[in-house]
């Protein structure tokens, strides 16, 4: 992907806007995000919440959308604020939503090893 440039989402055919969508007893989490590694000061941290995991896929609700393929450093906070868990992750997926939301699917990189994360 190019540097500085968003990528575009597009509605996908038979999805539901998304909402309501929530099985009653969901576990909804604050993540925090950036496109890794920034190229640009203008990457900033984006706020997202999570709709569901499947397997290593997560699905974050944003309102920024982010090209296929981008690489996300996310860091999912834990109870109260607290500092939660942080990954590598490539989007495989980004569909709007409506409302200026976007649903980005993203998948773990290298789930089963340990791996270090520099702060920005």
């Amino acid at each position: 992907m190019s540097a500085g440039v968003r990528g575009t989402c597009e509605p996908q055919p038979g999805r539901s806007d998304g909402q309501g969508a929530h099985a009653h007893g969901a576990v909804i989490r604050i993540a925090r995000y950036s496109v890794y590694p920034r190229a640009t000061s203008d990457h900033g941290v984006q706020t997202a919440f999570t709709r569901q995991a499947e397997g290593d896929a997560l699905h974050l609700v944003t309102s920024t959308p982010e090209a296929v393929g981008e690489l996300l450093r996310i860091n999912l906070q834990g109870l109260d604020d607290a500092v939660g868990s942080e990954t590598l992750a490539r989007v495989v997926e980004c569909d709007r939503r409506g409302e200026g939301r976007f649903e980005l699917t993203v998948e773990a990189l290298d789930t089963h090893r340990p791996r270090l994360v520099r702060p920005a």
